[in-house]
């Protein structure tokens, strides 16, 4: 077993979330043996921390209204890494897995195409194409990096709600701050599953103050008090809940309950969530399931647990195995093989499957590089054998029909709780773990065509999701458009009843909105623009040119999407922070500083959105990135809803238009403009002035 120092900062947990916005002091360090640190506690002062900048300066001159570049696309079996080789035992456990895949992961559709009085329609071709996963592949990521992470394929994202964020003080609870520093409206509205982290763990850095010296039912009652204000604040937009973060009365016990009053507090955790949000997904998140670390052994917690009767739903297992966790010096976790990573887990599911309960991958991680004679399968490690290892462990486990989750700790670098562990680097730029993961994933999702038979219907095998499906007329080519669901190992039957041409139908739908809106501006050369369009469709539908119709319909619609400005002024922003109790003016303009957020409430309609932001910094003239390159400059990040743009450094005095495009679905709530942390605890002068927004938004449905 490797043993490391326990020489973390935990004072880096809150580190200067807001220079004008102080929070408390932080905890003081974790009650471990001598030489443990505390993972734990590591990683929340990892996630604590937004990335610094790596992204020049814009123009001063706002871009065209064009969408921020996403990562190339992986070519369906390309080399993405060189591969070492792997043992005969981790080869055999692997093909293994890879025919038990399409075994537990998949399922069967029956779609029957009819026509309007029910009759079966045959010979009609029918598409399908999966657009979301029921399994969750999830990231551990700053908000503003929700973009580049759901490029990948990846459909959840966990948010902290850290104690000492949400109720600093007992009764004072700060549930805007926490809502717009995670993004948790914002990736809700961007169809993104989530999940909490660390909501409670009984934990010296965790346990606040006014836990101390009170009776045991006292200490319940806010308990339950602080468990039900977060979940019913949340509950629309948290799909599940961590009820409590690495339960062991050895190491995380600083109130010194005994063993009945733990498993109470655990309980009492995961009823109050249950009251406040009946359709929740429970978890018990547990590191080192497998062992390795003398004072821990969570296969007994879970038989308490069952014994007990505790109603979670989810075990959440922790697989740091064979990474190398920040710390000075770091620490090198236990060396485990698959096959031994295989048996424990199945050890799990053996202990859950008589209650019906799941598990998930709840945090894995390795590094792209590592310590002098660290590494795996006998090579140092490397952003090949990261890449490999992903591969392999991310097969093996999405295998296990238990497992209903996979998450990669820490994705974007900076802060990563394992050494080099992010899946992208400082710069942005995707590492070939990355690129591995996101060819994965798209290998697991499924998308094809076929034809009815004489009865009307075709079967589809496919990953559980949901499935947009398109029926299309063999003789006319009109189509059909419509959804349905595949669940893992079952078997279900859907009908869709051919409409025709529904897709012409609506696209002339909205042409004819945009020729309405343009005749009431008035514009009359743009309105006869869009006259002619729905005219030549017509004449086309009509000689039974589908396609030329199509076209010309969407072209119709890009020259006349609808077009409006909205200005903001400095003081209609509204500032987030745990104690900013509003904005902060100086002469007109807001002062940002040290990770402050502003935000606006939206209701725009689908199409995009150009945000100009004039805006102007300070810098620190010394600091912990060195005198040397000119002190620090604020970093700036803008979105709307789930979508960012890329961090834009504002490095000048003089004031300046920085510019992004983002996408609308029409789901988006609410402007964000983010000021992220510099990574140093003392950035003096470092600020963010901005003095105006202005929203330019292009749309196809205008209900201005």
């Amino acid at each position: 077993m490797h043993r490391c120092a326990h020489s973390l900062a935990t004072a880096l947990l809150l580190v200067s979330l807001l220079a004008a916005c102080a929070l408390p002091p932080a905890a003081s360090s974790p009650v471990l043996p001598a030489d443990q640190a505390s993972p734990q506690a590591a990683r929340r002062a990892s996630q604590a921390a937004a990335p610094p900048s790596s992204q020049p300066a814009p123009s001063e001159t706002p871009p065209s209204l064009a969408l921020p570049l996403a990562p190339t696309p992986v070519p369906k079996g390309a080399a993405l890494y060189t591969a070492v080789p792997i043992p005969e035992e981790d080869a055999a456990l692997l093909a293994r897995a890879m025919s038990d895949i399409p075994r537990y992961r998949q399922g069967d559709l029956v779609v029957s195409v009819v026509d309007a009085d029910g009759k079966p329609l045959e010979g009609y071709r029918v598409r399908y194409r999966q657009v979301s996963h029921d399994f969750w592949l999830g990231a551990f990521a700053a908000p503003y990096d929700v973009g580049v992470l759901r490029d990948a394929g990846l459909n959840m994202m966990v948010v902290n709600p850290l104690w000492c964020w949400v109720e600093p003080e007992l009764g004072d609870f700060t549930l805007g701050f926490v809502n717009h520093w995670l993004g948790i409206d914002e990736l809700a509205s961007g169809g993104l599953k989530l999940k909490t982290n660390d909501m409670f763990c009984m934990s010296d850095t965790d346990m606040p103050p006014y836990w101390r010296d009170i009776p045991f039912e006292e200490f319940l009652k806010r308990l339950h008090n602080h468990v039900s204000t977060l979940v019913q604040r949340f509950a629309p937009a948290v799909d599940q809940w961590e009820a409590i973060l690495e339960p062991n009365m050895g190491n995380h016990n600083p109130l010194n309950l005994t063993e009945d009053q733990y498993y109470e507090a655990i309980a009492t955790s995961v009823g109050t969530i249950r009251a406040a949000d009946p359709t929740a997904v429970v978890e018990i998140n547990l590191s080192y399931p497998c062992g390795g670390i003398d004072w821990l052994d969570n296969e007994q917690i879970v038989r308490e647990l069952l014994r007990r009767g505790v109603h979670f739903d989810v075990i959440g297992l922790q697989f740091y195995y064979n990474a190398c966790i920040q710390g000075a010096p770091p620490c090198k976790m236990p060396m485990l093989s698959l096959s031994q990573l295989s048996a424990c887990y199945d050890r799990y599911e053996a202990l859950l499957a008589p209650s019906g309960k799941a598990i998930a991958v709840s945090e894995i991680s390795v590094p792209s590089q590592g310590l002098s004679g660290a590494g795996y399968w006998g090579a140092p490690w490397s952003e090949d054998l990261q890449a490999q290892y992903l591969h392999a462990v991310y097969t093996l486990f999405f295998s296990k029909p238990s497992n209903r989750a996979l998450v990669w700790w820490n994705t974007v670098e900076p802060s990563s709780f394992v050494m080099e562990g992010g899946l992208v680097d400082e710069q942005g730029r995707p590492k070939k773990a990355y690129n591995t993961l996101r060819q994965l994933i798209d290998s697991w999702t499924t998308a094809g065509e076929g034809v009815t038979g004489a009865d009307g219907s075709l079967t589809i095998r496919g990953y559980a999701g949901d499935y947009e499906l398109t029926v299309v007329n063999p003789e006319s080519g009109a189509a059909t458009k419509g959804r349905a669901h595949i669940r893992e190992q079952q078997a279900q039957t859907t009908t869709l009843v051919f409409a025709g041409d529904a897709e012409l139908a609506a696209l002339r739908t909205k042409l004819e909105a945009l020729v309405a809106y343009w005749e009431g501006r008035p514009d009359a050369a743009l309105a006869q623009r869009g006259r002619d369009s729905l005219a030549l469709a017509a004449d086309q539908l009509g000689r039974g040119d589908r396609d030329s119709a199509r076209e010309t319909l969407l072209a119709g619609l890009a020259d006349l999407r609808a077009i409006e400005t909205i200005h903001l002024g400095a003081s209609e922003l509204h500032a987030r922070g745990q104690t900013c109790p509003g904005p902060i003016l100086e002469n007109g303009k807001i002062v940002m500083w040290q990770s402050q957020a502003l935000c606006y409430p939206l209701d725009l309609p689908p199409g995009l959105v150009r945000i100009d932001v004039t805006a102007h910094g300070t810098h620190a003239p010394s600091g912990c990135q060195g005198e040397e390159v000119g002190g620090i400059w604020p970093t700036m990040v803008i979105g709307v809803g789930a979508h960012y743009s890329q961090r834009m450094a504002v490095d000048s005095a003089t004031s300046a238009v920085y510019s992004a495009t983002l996408p609308l679905t029409g789901d988006e709530r609410v402007l964000t403009i983010r000021d992220l942390w510099s990574g140093c605890d003392d950035a003096g002068e470092w600020k963010l002035y901005v003095e105006d927004v202005t929203l330019t938004v292009q749309t196809e449905e205008p209900h201005f």
